[in-house]
């Protein structure tokens, strides 16, 4: 059994270097700053509809704007050692092992981007 630790850190480094997931997750920290931004200024300035239609054109302007992978990998990093727990808890799960070879051919699948994608963009809107 690997521990979560040394399993976090490899699976910072395939993100690292996997060109499609890099592609796939370009600006996703940026977009959901956007989206937040736009939900909470649309709420005090239009309550609950407000809210909606910023966190739309929020979402609209970051997806736009998008290109700041490094700053999404520079959260990761920095995330609580219960964040990083969580996130290796469910990539494990999605993966269907602990081990290490099985998570390097898992992210090597281009059908498996947007479910490792889903699990990230949780924790990092927090």
């Amino acid at each position: 059994m690997v521990d979560m630790i040394r399993y976090y850190d490899h699976l910072m480094d395939l993100m690292s270097t996997n060109a499609e997931l890099k592609k796939a997750a370009s600006g996703i920290m940026k977009q959901t700053l956007w989206s937040a931004g736009g939900t909470i200024g649309g709420g005090f300035v239009g309550g609950p509809a407000g809210a909606l239609a910023g966190g739309l054109l929020g979402a609209a302007v970051g997806y736009m704007t998008s290109d700041d992978y490094k700053a999404m990998m520079t959260v990761l990093q920095d995330l609580t050692e219960e964040e990083k727990a969580e996130i290796v808890r469910k990539v494990q799960r999605a993966v269907g092992s602990e081990m290490l070879a099985e998570l390097t051919d898992w992210i090597s699948i281009s059908r498996n981007i947007p479910i490792l994608l889903d699990i990230i963009k949780p924790i990092l809107s927090k």
